[in-house]
């Protein structure tokens, strides 16, 4: 018998379907904004005191270009710092946690009752403890970040199978080679959700922390659209928080699609 060779040819992802993919993302954005604006076009004129029509806002971004970048690159170094430092820190002390239950049991009820402390009564703590620098707000959104960070890993951890860890001790592991093959693959969905969802909370603690006297932020910028009425600096403010969120957010997807895919 001769040998018939397979030639297996792989099937080009369709382009029809990334389309839509895109599509499915940008819709609902679309169809937000554009109702919004039609809402501000035929709604009552009363309406332009609390809302900007999304033209608006966006055109005063446009001319007011220089603070609002000002204020845009104040706010997101604070947050992206305590982010990633806030993450950081909990994914290490989860795994800490995890090495010993007892341990891990007071831990956890401890961050829980620090977590039930309004965050507006650290901000006021860390202002009046160092100054009005950037430091304050990055502690704030370090301080925010850092629960759901340690809460997601420490599940994770947990929900490993008790097979395979046997199945390690059994292969005579190392700590480290279970770390890296074993708990860090298990834990890296968890991760990535709460790098998700840190994304928001970090913009939001920053902000929270510009409230107390900075000079500079996004936080200052909505103080003042509220104390002067101005519903499109206001706005402009809220967008420019969204964009910082968004932007992280949809970094952290793409890294868990690249990297976290099971």
């Amino acid at each position: 018998m001769t040998a018939v060779p397979i030639t297996i040819r792989s099937t080009p992802r369709s382009v029809g379907a990334g389309a839509w993919r895109v599509a499915g993302v940008v819709a609902p954005f679309v169809i937000f904004f554009g109702g919004w604006q039609l809402l501000m076009a035929v709604g009552p004129h009363s309406l332009q005191t609390v809302l900007a029509s999304p033209s608006t806002t966006v055109s005063y971004i446009a001319h007011n270009h220089s603070e609002m970048l000002t204020s845009l690159r104040t706010t997101a170094y604070e947050a992206l710092i305590g982010y990633l430092v806030g993450n950081l820190a909990g994914f290490v002390l989860a795994f800490v946690l995890d090495s010993n239950r007892q341990v891990g049991h007071v831990g956890l009820a401890l961050m829980v009752v620090a977590q039930s402390v309004p965050v507006i009564a650290f901000s006021a703590v860390f202002a009046l403890w160092f100054g009005q620098g950037a430091l304050p707000r990055i502690l704030i959104a370090t301080y925010i970040c850092f629960f759901p960070m340690v809460l997601n890993v420490h599940r994770g951890l947990r929900s490993i199978d008790h097979i395979h860890n046997n199945l390690f001790k059994a292969f005579d592991a190392s700590h480290v080679q279970t770390a890296l093959f074993l708990r860090f693959p298990a834990v890296l969905p968890s991760v990535f959700t709460a790098l998700k969802a840190s994304a928001v909370l970090a913009v939001s603690g920053a902000i929270v922390g510009e409230l107390f006297g900075a000079q500079y932020g996004l936080g200052p910028l909505l103080l003042a659209g509220i104390y002067y009425q101005s519903p499109p600096l206001l706005w402009s403010s809220i967008y420019l928080a969204a964009a910082i969120s968004l932007t992280v957010f949809t970094t952290a997807s793409v890294l868990q699609r690249r990297l976290a895919w099971w």
